[in-house]
């Protein structure tokens, strides 16, 4: 019987030091430079770091300061956690696969930015707006298009390492930064996705869910309170065949945003040239809705301003305005939008300039009906029907002079 426990003992006690070295062996590889060159065979394309790890049950670790920066030839991207601790799969690191069950987290941080082409960076405007770009650490800004890479060897597929996250869940959500707009609050994100650099990747049913923050658009202020929730997947696609955008013609997903906003000086971002309009003044809520099932759906974009002021070449309106973007059928993989049901309405309005017709109230609708937008070629095509109290304030706009004795009628 003694022999027993002695025996008992002896096995107990391999087993915690066997348990301790494993560990001790663990804290060891996490604060050595070994594991990050392993999982890093391509820095310039997937990067993976931390400050801070440590372990105090095998497979399960706390990880400070995560960075994981990544790209395509389109796109670049980069997400950051604080504070995270996941469960991972040890014997899958043998065979280059970080498989980590379950994530969560708080403290995340999200940005990405398209990569210009060469046309793009010869385009003022285009090159202004990427300034209001996110920064980040190891790409180059601006950030300009890579060249078409070839499909990757087998001998190359398998110095890459893939990448699994089964089920996260992160508070904090601090940050949303996609080009120039950017959110900045508090959120949820539940999700997982799998990526196997430059050629296999998939986004499991995620949701983003963003608590009243400010989205801005550059330097200029979009709403504020800002609010709503994202949901998405992705199914296993070929990272060649759906570059950048084109991740759009296989989402599934839907989205509910909202907001108010406080002056419409930031759309002077989005309509730029000659002879375009200067926003300024006006105040109101906004809204977005979206829903996509494999890359076709519909959408709609509703905002309802008052005291908005707009300056239009010789002509200033100042008034309410309310109106949608109406998308009853939009298909990314036919590159088509149908407009229909679009409407801008403007409310005690008066126009000031010559040939406006005075101070009096001015009123108008304007329906699209119907209307189609080709995305490929950038054509719009439609039919719109006008609907004012008097022509005064058009005939302004366009420059028409007409003569005195028709000018009352």
């Amino acid at each position: 019987m003694k022999r027993g426990l002695v025996a008992g003992i002896v096995l107990l006690a391999l087993l915690v030091a066997g348990f301790v070295t494993l560990i001790a062996a663990t804290n060891v590889l996490l604060s050595t430079s070994w594991l990050r060159r392993q999982i890093n065979a391509e820095p310039d394309h997937t990067f993976i770091d931390y400050t801070e790890a440590s372990s105090r049950w095998p497979g399960r670790i706390h990880l400070r300061g995560v960075f994981v920066r990544s790209r395509d030839t389109g796109v670049e991207w980069l997400a950051t956690i604080e504070d995270a601790r996941i469960d991972v799969d040890l014997p899958a690191l043998r065979s280059k696969r970080f498989h980590v069950r379950t994530l969560t987290g708080s403290g995340f941080a999200f940005r990405l930015r398209e990569r210009l082409t060469p046309k793009e960076l010869d385009t003022p405007s285009t090159l202004a707006r990427a300034k209001d770009n996110p920064p980040i650490a190891g790409f180059a800004d601006p950030p300009v298009a890579g060249p078409p890479r070839p499909e990757p060897s087998k001998e190359e597929l398998e110095k890459l390492w893939k990448i699994h996250i089964g089920r996260l869940s992160l508070l904090g959500v601090k940050e949303i930064w996609v080009d120039d707009f950017h959110y900045q609050g508090s959120g949820t994100l539940t999700g997982g996705f799998f990526l196997w650099p430059q050629h296999e990747g998939e986004v499991y049913p995620a949701k983003l869910t963003l608590a009243p923050g400010t989205l801005d658009l550059g330097k200029k202020n979009v709403a504020g309170p800002f609010h709503g929730t994202v949901e998405a997947r992705v199914p296993h696609f070929q990272v060649a065949e759906y570059p950048a955008n084109e991740i759009w013609k296989i989402m599934t997903g839907k989205a509910a945003l909202s907001g108010e906003t406080h002056d419409l000086v930031f759309a002077n971002t989005l309509v730029k040239g000659p002879g375009a309009p200067r926003f300024g003044q006006g105040k109101g809520p906004l809204a977005l809705a979206l829903s996509l099932e494999d890359g076709a759906g519909s959408a709609a974009f509703e905002f309802d301003f008052a005291h908005a002021g707009v300056q239009l070449d010789k002509v200033r309106l100042n008034g309410s305005v309310r109106g949608a973007l109406n998308v009853p059928a939009l298909d990314f993989r036919r590159g088509v939008a149908e407009l229909s049901g679009t409407f801008l309405e403007l409310k005690d309005v008066v126009a000031e300039g010559e040939g406006t017709g005075g101070p009096r109230a001015w009123w108008g609708r304007f329906d699209v009906a119907p209307a189609r937008f080709d995305m490929k070629g950038s054509r719009l095509a439609g039919h719109l029907a006008a609907k004012c109290r008097d022509a005064r304030p058009l005939f302004a706009l366009f420059d028409v002079a007409l003569p005195g004795w028709a000018r009352g009628l």
